[in-house]
């Protein structure tokens, strides 16, 4: 069992906003400095509607940090954005933009993305309207992938494809109820929702190879709740929010056997 603690602080100062997290260890020990897995980090600008964030993260077992520069114009409806990793020098990795146009009917957004490594890209286009959203995705070699959502009310339609596999999702809500059917290749998944009462909800999962997984949610009031979930020979996962504080465990199971047991807790924190 390897316990972990997280920490996350906010500060701001004018129209900057500073945060930062810290993971570690809970094992007991004098070595307070080799406790600590991870680190990140973040500094957003925001003034006159724009913005631009950028973000920073170390795992401690890699000898790089990761980067991630963010930027919005919401007057022009554009983003930007930009990641890489950090060294001695800054390699940037991945460049992306976004543009909404706005239609009569709805709204189109075409995205580029530009990939370093190699010289290859990629272009984006979506189109949504009240009830339909379809997107369309075409790289340098014409790989294409494509998704259609539809909304009929109570029942909304999902379609995924790409040249590796197709995948269809439906729906269906009625009161208290919600039956979700997920189609993917040979695999076929039903998931059904049921809220018990203001507090209670329950959701088990079962699809064609006898998998069964169990959801059970339980509000505790002001924003606080209970979430466990057990999936049928595989594990058992319980989330608990308590204002600030969150706390997860995860235990592997094998039948009735219980194998490894990890445990994780968060707080926010802020200035």
């Amino acid at each position: 069992m390897d316990p972990t603690l997280t920490l996350n602080g906010e500060a701001a100062s004018g129209d900057l906003t500073f945060t930062y997290g810290v993971e570690a260890s809970a094992a007991p020990t004098t070595d307070v400095v080799s406790l600590v897995k991870k680190v990140a980090g973040s500094v957003s600008w925001s003034g006159e509607g724009s913005t631009i964030t950028a973000d920073i993260s170390k795992d401690m077992d890699e000898d790089y940090s990761s980067l991630d520069i963010t930027g919005s114009v919401p007057d022009q409806d554009l983003e930007l954005t930009a990641s890489g990793i950090a060294t001695n020098t800054v390699q940037i990795d991945t460049i992306s933009a976004s543009k909404k146009f706005g239609m009569d009917s709805g709204d189109l957004t075409v995205s580029p993305t530009f990939y370093t490594a190699g010289n290859r890209g990629q272009v984006e286009v979506a189109y949504s309207t009240d009830d339909t959203d379809i997107t369309v995705t075409v790289d340098n070699d014409m790989d294409k992938k494509a998704s259609i959502a539809k909304s009929f009310g109570a029942t909304k339609v999902a379609f995924d494809y790409s040249a590796d596999e197709q995948t269809i999702e439906i729906d269906h809500s009625l009161d208290s109820t919600d039956i979700k059917l997920t189609v993917q290749g040979d695999s076929q998944e039903v998931t059904i929702t049921q809220q018990l009462d203001d507090d209670n909800k329950i959701s088990p999962t079962i699809n064609r190879d006898g998998g069964l997984a169990i959801t059970w949610e339980r509000d505790l009031g002001d924003d606080n709740s209970l979430t466990t979930t057990l999936t049928k020979d595989e594990s058992l996962e319980i989330e608990w929010k308590d204002d600030n504080w969150t706390a997860n465990l995860n235990a592997e199971l094998d039948g009735t056997s219980i194998g490894d047991v990890s445990i994780h807790a968060s707080r926010d924190i802020t200035f």
